[in-house]
């Protein structure tokens, strides 16, 4: 589906594999359904593209994908770079960042991130800001060592990263829900 106007009306999706919807325009809380068929075993999503439409809603937060069912793998699909107005947006790809003093950080992201517990890949970067202190040592961050820091909790699409002593600092994350790596099996496109 290219370049598309959707007026109230929404697209479900039965067989999610090797599927495009770009450049298209969903007005009234219209929105697409990724529906896992019943009469497979272990649906999977595979090739799906939604990317840059815009989808504009009555203000109701109505998610601009939405998910029936349990799919058991999500391969080499996109929902991302779409633009919303008085809907929610939902995405297999995030970026959050965040910054604040203390020894862990936690990034609900079950709003944004479209399947429950599905992380393919889960990236994160730790920058700790400088503490000023008068150390005759001169000591990186007045502390004897670089903070240990680790991702901790990966669960229910929430993400937390610790660290092993209180500082100041901003951690940024960024969470694909798919996978691409070629050497996984392919699904069996028309099970």
């Amino acid at each position: 589906m290219l370049g598309c106007y959707m007026d109230y009306t929404g697209i479900t999706l039965e067989e999610s594999k090797q599927i495009t919807i770009t450049n298209s325009f969903f007005l009234g809380d219209a929105y697409v359904l990724l529906k896992a068929p019943p009469s497979s075993s272990q649906p999977v999503v595979f090739g799906l593209s939604i990317a840059h439409n815009m989808f504009s809603g009555n203000g109701h937060g109505v998610p601009i994908v939405q998910v029936i069912g349990n799919f058991s793998q999500v391969k080499q699909t996109s929902i991302a770079d779409n633009s919303v107005i008085g809907m929610a947006l939902r995405s297999t790809r995030v970026r959050a960042s965040t910054t604040g003093f203390g020894t862990n950080w936690t990034f609900d992201l079950s709003q944004t991130l479209l399947f429950p517990n599905f992380f393919a890949h889960v990236h994160y970067s730790f920058f700790a800001s400088p503490i000023t202190t008068n150390h005759s040592d001169n000591t990186p961050f007045g502390m004897k060592s670089y903070p240990q820091h680790a991702l901790e909790l990966v669960t229910q699409n929430n993400i937390m990263v610790t660290c092993d002593t209180p500082v100041q600092a901003t951690i940024s994350i960024y969470v694909d829900q798919s996978s691409y790596d070629d050497n996984e099996s392919t699904p069996n496109l028309y099970t």
